[in-house]
């Protein structure tokens, strides 16, 4: 309980830092994601997984970093401590690089933002990507997995928290690593989707063939 009464004292001190002072400070850029080897997409005709632009909640589409903790509702924008990229563009990046050699080993390439003839599209709404140093970070989004002709194919959520460290920059880092977490997740619910789909493609076919050579027959 003194945690979540502290918090918001701990919101305006924080605001304080970033606004008050005589001189302004110096901007910081932090930059999500861990570095990644080049994965080049696999050879050959390989079923493809599209990957769109993550969609963001406005009060996070901004280039500064947002801070709230646990269930608050209070929010403070660090106004000097900035994104290095747009965010919706750095969660996408994140995803596509950690899902890319996830989906490889199912024999599923993964391309963004976009391809005709993709076997699978999935779209993912970010709800929550926030923290505060010297308490937790979080991430929360929705996700939904289309096939060729449009139809649903799973849905689900994602929320999970961490350590945010002392510092923005461990913030980050946790926020990247939660990232991961969802990226893992994503991959698998997609290579599932496309086995189920594969499944039921080969048990039509089947099932025609079956039915021609009875009349056939």
């Amino acid at each position: 309980m003194k945690k979540q009464y502290a918090f918001p004292a701990a919101l305006l001190a924080l605001a304080c830092l970033v606004s008050c002072g005589g001189r302004s400070p110096q901007p910081r850029y932090y930059l999500l994601g861990e570095e990644q080897p080049v994965v080049a997409p696999l050879p050959g005709d390989r079923p493809t997984v599209v990957l769109p632009q993550v969609s963001l909640p406005s009060y996070l589409d901004r280039d500064s970093l947002v801070l709230r903790s646990g269930g608050a509702v209070q929010i403070v924008v660090a106004e000097h401590h900035l994104w290095a990229e747009p965010l919706n563009k750095a969660v996408t990046r994140v995803l596509e690089e950690t899902m890319r050699p996830l989906l490889h080993e199912k024999g599923l390439n993964l391309l963004w933002p976009d391809a005709a003839d993709a076997a699978l599209r999935v779209d993912v709404a970010l709800l929550r990507l926030d923290g505060a140093p010297g308490s937790s970070a979080e991430v929360s989004a929705r996700w939904r997995i289309f096939g060729r002709e449009g139809a649903l194919l799973a849905q689900g959520a994602f929320t999970r928290n961490t350590d945010a460290g002392g510092s923005y920059e461990s913030m980050v880092r946790a926020l990247s690593r939660l990232l991961a977490d969802f990226s893992g997740e994503l991959a698998q619910a997609s290579s599932g989707a496309y086995e189920r789909l594969a499944a039921q493609s080969r048990n039509g076919v089947g099932k025609k063939k079956k039915s021609s050579s009875g009349a056939d027959s």
